[in-house]
């Protein structure tokens, strides 16, 4: 079982690292959606203005109000080539599926661990290897650039998950300061 142990423990970080991928891509996707959208209002604003109306009231000079216009649709159209070719909605739907799909792979190998009969369990584990295999074979990679960083985040995760179990009475702001601090203090420790 130390096999399935290793891949359960793997598993956790793999979710944990998809989970962080897909929140990144949607929060970039809907950024540039809504960049997107200010910039087309503004540029609805202007066309539509009465520059008249503008120049005696906000003492906006019409040549100011056409470079804004100018503007504007510079943005949107840049916005809109970010979006074709950066694909941060497809891909924050990727980790999505492969957060969800290592998720249910999880509790399957939690259900065998906690399995009573060892020959149950030894057969459970041999489809489960199988099934590891095939379902992280075919997942969205995560970049090797983004791989150290990722796990690093997973492994503070872990740790704060501890910590915030052994101070449950502490408020959680008062947990991450101190969480912070401690995490401080060891990186120094070891750098002596």
């Amino acid at each position: 079982m130390e096999e399935l142990n290793r891949q359960k423990k793997v598993i956790d970080m793999m979710v944990s690292m998809h989970s962080d991928l897909a929140d990144m891509y949607k929060f970039r996707a809907q950024s540039i959606n809504l960049t997107l959208i200010i910039s087309a209002f503004i540029l609805n604003i202007l066309v539509f203005a009465d520059y008249d109306f503008l120049s005696k009231n906000f003492g906006l000079s019409p040549e100011f109000l056409k470079f804004c216009r100018g503007i504007a649709s510079a943005i949107i159209f840049l916005t809109s080539l970010v979006i074709l070719v950066v694909r941060w909605r497809e891909k924050s739907e990727a980790h999505k599926n492969a957060k969800n799909k290592l998720f249910a792979l999880l509790s399957d190998c939690r259900k065998i661990l906690e399995m009573e009969s060892e020959n149950s369990q030894k057969k459970a584990a041999k489809q489960f290897t199988d099934d590891y295999k095939l379902i992280v074979g075919n997942l969205t990679p995560i970049s090797s650039k983004m791989f150290g960083k990722l796990k690093s985040k997973h492994y503070r995760k872990v740790e704060f998950s501890k910590y915030i179990d052994k101070h449950k009475k502490v408020p959680y702001l008062l947990q991450k300061l101190r969480f912070f601090r401690i995490g401080i203090g060891k990186n120094h420790e070891k750098s002596n």
